[in-house]
């Protein structure tokens, strides 16, 4: 056999062996996806519509991951479990708020923000999940 012949099989044994990790790499090998629930709501303060709010959804049961969305000009936001997929899981969730604009910063009182803001969820495996958070400034 000659050095170029062995050079072809060995690099054509190298790219089979690159496409076989790659392909195990895209196919979404991970962690598989909790029962997940749409999630949608809006948020206020002072009753009027707040824009680039993060809304967290954390769950109480310690082994589930946080949700969040964005809020729009109308306030209204929808959850994404991760980049890729919508919704939440079900069942009790702490809820808190971040405000996402710098120029902002201040908007909301630090009860909204910390880790014990008050605010809860139940979130509904059956749905509707829609909720109306009415925040004040005072």
């Amino acid at each position: 056999m000659k050095i170029r012949d062995r050079e072809h099989i060995v690099s054509m044994a190298m790219c089979s062996v690159l496409f076989v990790v790659w392909i195990s790499g895209c196919s979404g090998g991970g962690e598989p996806l909790p029962d997940l629930t749409e999630v949608t709501g809006t948020v206020t303060l002072d009753g009027k519509p707040v824009e680039n709010i993060s809304v967290i959804f954390q769950p109480e049961a310690t082994d589930q991951a946080t949700s969040r969305g964005t809020t729009n000009a109308q306030g209204e936001f929808s959850l994404m479990y991760n980049q890729d997929t919508s919704g939440a899981v079900p069942g009790m969730h702490q809820v808190r708020f971040a405000v996402m604009d710098a120029d902002a910063t201040g908007l909301l009182p630090d009860k909204y923000t910390g880790p014990n803001t008050g605010e809860t969820a139940n979130v509904k495996a059956d749905g509707p999940n829609d909720f109306q958070f009415k925040l004040k400034s005072r």
